[in-house]
């Protein structure tokens, strides 16, 4: 029957193209449906598998309630196509075989993978949306290359594995990468007591993810080890530690090293230190936003500061903000910090100044947004503009817009050379 239906003379539009793998692209889909219903699913299967998929969007019509009766086809067909297999689902909801009665109307596609038996296609879907757990035989909840699939995906999944498999030091810890603050809360509530109280597993967990600090025991906030185990990955996790590491000098030395704006966490006193501040900005200039009031007046210090991160300029004394050189030094590494001083009262001067809006545009051409008027038509600063970001020339006045050399500077440096 498949071998007839490959040899039939089907109509066919004018445009029509042949493909030795396919029968004809643009048939009348019409005239195939009729001629597809006298097809017999109890003497023919294979000529429905073929149809299926060679026309899945006419298979699947003609043939939907079919396929969801036979265990058999419904196999043979996910092995020869397994890409129409969602639309399949999705699209006869009303129509399922006796083995997915149970299933809610939208369960995933891992509940139809998992109750023909094929394991490596609910790991596929798992992987993709690990809640999909949810819907699978208890045989593939207790299957831990699945349930580890489902945990790197979505923490969460945790709550869907056998209890054996939530007993197990690699799903849990693949479950606790979860990075969502939420969501790893809801990973700790099917997380099993031993693993909480145990400190080799909390330090492995800490290096993997420093948030787990922040749900963990408060013996282990206290656990000097384990609280160095997590800054030295992020900084960031003194905020999950005790108190008493924000007083350590040495503990936020390591801390702003490996993430500057961890200073925030740090105590007053060592907010004031120089050399804590200094390694802060150092690695994150805008660390310099947590800097006592005496060091955001340190011009060495703030000048470091706008060297690593233009931004951090906003973040300095008011009498350093209206320093030339801090503010040369700024633009340097951020052209858009022109925006800012804009706004600033004492560094507003900067924008009619010549010397450091080309050093803005230099670094960024479209900061001629933020240059007064008076510059905005400058020749030199639009054509710096220009050669550093081509569409920056929309900020200049209508004059220069107008100018060829500006619009073509290409242009003008052969008319110097052949000038030469």
């Amino acid at each position: 029957m498949e071998r007839s239906l490959r040899n039939i003379n089907l109509p066919v539009n004018s445009n029509t193209q042949v493909d030795d793998g396919h029968l004809f692209s643009k048939i009348s889909y019409e005239f195939l449906k009729k001629i597809f219903s006298f097809i017999s699913l109890d003497k023919d299967k294979q000529t429905v598998l073929f149809v299926c998929k060679d026309w899945n969007r006419i298979g699947t019509e003609v043939f939907a309630a079919s396929i969801f009766t036979d265990t058999q086809l419904l196999v043979a067909y996910m092995r020869k196509s397994m890409n129409t297999m969602k639309h399949l689902f999705k699209g006869h909801k009303g129509v399922k075989p006796k083995m997915l009665d149970k299933l809610e109307p939208d369960a995933s596609d891992a509940a139809i993978y998992q109750a023909v038996g094929y394991k490596g296609d609910v790991f596929v879907r798992v992987r993709d949306y690990g809640e999909s757990l949810k819907y699978v035989d208890p045989a593939f909840q207790n299957d831990k290359d699945i349930v580890l699939g489902a945990v790197k995906q979505n923490g969460c999944a945790l709550k869907y594995a056998s209890e054996a498999l939530r007993n197990d030091r690699d799903v849990v810890l693949a479950a606790l990468q979860q990075r969502n603050w939420s969501e790893l809360a809801s990973v700790f509530e099917h997380v099993s007591a031993p693993f909480l109280e145990d400190r080799s597993f909390m330090l492995a967990a800490v290096k993997q993810n420093v948030r787990v600090l922040g749900r963990a025991n408060a013996i282990f906030q206290k656990d000097r080890e384990v609280v160095l185990a997590a800054v030295k990955e992020d900084g960031d996790a003194l905020k999950f530690a005790n108190a008493i590491f924000r007083k350590d000098r040495n503990f936020m030395l390591v801390a702003v090293n490996r993430n500057g704006l961890a200073l925030e966490w740090a105590s007053t006193e060592l907010q004031d230190d120089k050399d804590v501040v200094l390694t802060a900005v150092k690695q994150n200039g805008c660390a310099l936003k947590y800097a006592s009031a005496a060091l955001r007046k340190d011009r060495d210090l703030v000048l470091l500061a706008v060297k690593q991160n233009g931004c951090a300029f906003i973040y300095a004394s008011a009498a350093l903000q209206a320093d030339k050189v801090v503010m040369l030094a700024a633009v340097n590494q951020n052209g858009d910090v022109l925006k800012d001083a804009r706004f600033i009262y004492a560094s507003r001067v900067f924008c009619e100044d010549k010397d450091v809006v080309l050093a803005a545009v230099n670094q960024n051409g479209n900061a001629l947004q933020y240059a007064c008027l008076a510059l905005r038509q400058d020749w030199d600063i639009v054509l710096a503009a220009v050669k550093q970001k081509r569409a920056a020339l929309k900020y200049a006045s209508a004059a220069p817009q107008k100018d060829d050399d500006i619009i073509f500077p290409s242009k003008r440096k052969r008319q110097k050379q052949a000038d030469k």
